[in-house]
């Protein structure tokens, strides 16, 4: 067993070039990390047990696991990621600019969820999730979400073939906000591009109940 010989509980050494962090070994009561912009290709977290925030954006990270931990923040953003485990108390999620291609929730206490340029193909969010945001663009394959049964406020996505998917969509009638994105410009707002007709603009207010669907 590692020596625990510090009570650090912040450790921030972000822009550096570091390719390891042997140093977790020793910091059992650690509970913020920020180690971004640096080269770990591997992140230790089995004995930072009590960490709660974890921001650990721009590095080669391919496996990441949170599962030991009580992190409730995780930025996890423009790595590898391929195989991403997380805990049962997380509530907010950026893992944007990944190879992800599932993601499996298991926290009810999430309430914010990005995970924007990935490789997902489905997405479904725990029926006693508190889940109020998501985000979920440029997920090329993304053929099928389920959120339904949820508070959800704001969706964002962005699809090739949008009327496609809305028929794939479970949304909850709480959705009073969604966000459709350019696939060309990337910008965030219901696209004419998506939206031209009539017929899928109708659909939207039909089927999920919303206020008002404005295309640019």
């Amino acid at each position: 067993e590692p020596q625990k010989s510090s009570k650090l509980q912040v450790l921030n050494c972000k822009l550096n070039k570091l390719t390891t962090l042997p140093i977790l070994e020793q910091l059992p009561d650690l509970t913020i990390l920020k180690c971004s912009w640096n080269l770990l290709d591997t992140l230790n977290l089995q004995y930072t047990t009590k960490l709660t925030i974890l921001h650990c954006i721009y590095n080669c990270i391919k496996r990441l696991d949170i599962s030991h931990t009580n992190v409730e923040i995780l930025e996890c953003q423009n790595n590898c990621i391929y195989n991403l485990t997380l805990n049962k108390v997380i509530q907010s999620l950026n893992c944007n600019e990944n190879y992800l291609t599932i993601l499996n929730l298991t926290s009810p206490a999430l309430k914010v969820l990005s995970i924007n340029s990935n490789d997902l193909i489905a997405l479904s969010v725990p029926k006693n999730s508190k889940l109020i945001y998501l985000s979920c663009m440029t997920n090329k394959q993304l053929s099928y979400i389920d959120f339904n049964h949820h508070n959800i406020r704001i969706i964002q996505i962005q699809q090739t073939s949008v009327s496609q998917l809305l028929h794939r969509l479970k949304m909850p009638t709480t959705v009073r906000t969604i966000k459709l994105a350019s696939y060309i410009l990337n910008l965030i707002f219901i696209s004419v591009n998506f939206l031209r007709t009539k017929k899928i603009k109708n659909e939207l207010i039909f089927m999920y109940g919303l206020r008002k669907v404005k295309c640019f």
